[in-house]
């Protein structure tokens, strides 16, 4: 009887000290998270009857890299396989669109994805429009 104690406690510290490392490794990676120099996101809105589509950066620090926009249709309405890509910098605080793209308005289902490189980092935002 006084073995299985001590056996359920032998397991139970390790269970304790496996569940610490892994909230220390969840607590760095949240520090991580906020110390990103950038965030993004997909803008739409409509033009003359069309759908425009724009990848946009936020900067919480200077950075420069490199974008790529992809849009693919998902389904109605024709096709679209377009990518554009290209260099960029932000200055800190700053709000830049990366990449516009003006598709028919016709009931179309579209997958954009922005991929960003910059700061030794890399980040991304989909949408389905």
């Amino acid at each position: 009887m006084f073995k299985t104690r001590k056996t359920r406690f032998a397991s139970a510290a390790a269970i304790l000290v496996a569940l610490g490392a892994a909230g220390c490794s969840a607590g760095a990676g949240e520090a991580d998270m906020t110390q990103q120099a950038l965030s993004c996101e997909i803008e739409q809105s409509t033009m003359n009857g069309a759908l425009v589509l724009r990848g946009v950066v936020h900067a919480d620090a200077a950075v420069s890299g490199n974008y790529r926009l992809k849009v693919t249709s998902a389904g109605g309405g024709g096709s679209a396989n377009i990518n554009q890509g290209g260099a960029f910098s932000a200055g800190r605080g700053d709000t830049v669109r990366l990449g516009t793209v003006m598709l028919g308005n016709r009931g179309a289902t579209y997958d954009v994805r922005l991929e960003v490189s910059a700061g030794g980092h890399d980040y991304q935002c989909a949408e389905r429009i």
